[in-house]
């Protein structure tokens, strides 16, 4: 016989009652969709760290071309290693939040909520040639060979000779895409030979920003409800037990065995609400930069 009940593990039956099959699965079902949500953010975080990486590897690398003169060919291979790698990471990192938040967003509500990711990259790989370009460039750097294929360091006088402004610029080259017969035409299309790279992907970072925001919009209805579910079931029982909340679970058991159970906890739950307060929407990145310019000139 299947009984379904809401106790305090490791309390014994003291601390027992018994609950519908129905509300049971309620709890299972918003345990289920604020999975789904925190894993959604999880991905997100992980592809903005790895943007991070990016832009400070640059800064590094300009910073280094500030403080020492050498520049010869072993020199110039490790940058591009260590941008290559960054860059895999970053575009690696962005497939995984798109295949992963489409498969997390089929146990988010009725099923219908498995459209708004693929609805959005459509929408954006029809309207943002620099968000086709680096979609694009992720499958060549997966199946075919690296992005980068060359880096530049500058030092130029800015401001009437006022201040050296040292950068980094990385670029790919339009000829090396071409050779590879399976890259797409249309995303090559008004391309310059040289492409900088970086311009491409801080747009590409931004839309991708501003797609995740767009998800979280149409998906909060449901992810606020499933919390407000478990915290209501956390008050009532907390309540009903004079018991503090900790350890506090919905069982299934057949026949006295355990078949499923449902810890009563937000405490991991409080972390997507972290995250999602940290990473806000990344609008007009490309138009951004970091200076370390200083305030005043004497």
């Amino acid at each position: 016989m299947d009984e379904y009940y809401i106790n305090v593990n490791g309390i014994g039956n003291s601390l027992n009652e018994s609950i519908h099959k129905e509300y049971y699965e309620r709890l299972v079902t918003a345990k289920n969709i604020l999975t789904s949500a925190l894993s959604i953010e999880e991905k997100y975080e992980i592809f903005i760290r790895n943007y991070y990486e990016l832009e400070k590897e640059l800064l590094c690398i300009s910073l280094q071309k500030m403080l020492s003169r050498v520049n010869d060919d072993s020199c110039v291979f490790d940058k591009m290693i260590s941008i290559d790698l960054r860059v895999m990471n970053l575009l690696s990192s962005a497939r995984a939040y798109i295949d992963h938040g489409l498969n997390e967003l089929t146990n988010i509500g009725d099923g219908s909520k498995c459209n708004p990711m693929k609805n959005w990259r459509e929408k954006y790989k029809k309207e943002n040639a620099s968000f086709y370009f680096v979609e694009h460039l992720r499958n060549h750097v997966q199946h075919k060979g690296l992005a980068v294929h060359n880096i530049t360091s500058q030092s130029k006088w800015i401001e009437n000779f006022k201040s050296l402004e040292h950068s980094c610029t990385f670029i790919v080259k339009k000829n090396i895409l071409e050779k590879n017969l399976n890259f797409c035409k249309r995303a090559l299309n008004n391309m310059q030979d040289e492409i900088d790279l970086f311009e491409y992907l801080r747009e590409y970072v931004g839309v991708l920003s501003v797609i995740h925001d767009s998800i979280r919009n149409e998906i909060s209805s449901v992810v606020d409800n499933s919390r407000l579910i478990i915290e209501t079931a956390i008050e009532d029982y907390s309540n009903k037990f004079n018991w503090n909340s900790v350890g506090l679970t919905a069982q299934h058991s057949k026949s006295g065995t355990i078949i499923d159970s449902v810890v009563l906890q937000l405490n991991w739950d409080d972390v997507r609400l972290e995250l999602r307060k940290k990473n806000r929407p990344l609008k007009a990145l490309e138009k951004q930069h970091i200076t370390g310019k200083l305030t005043e000139q004497r």
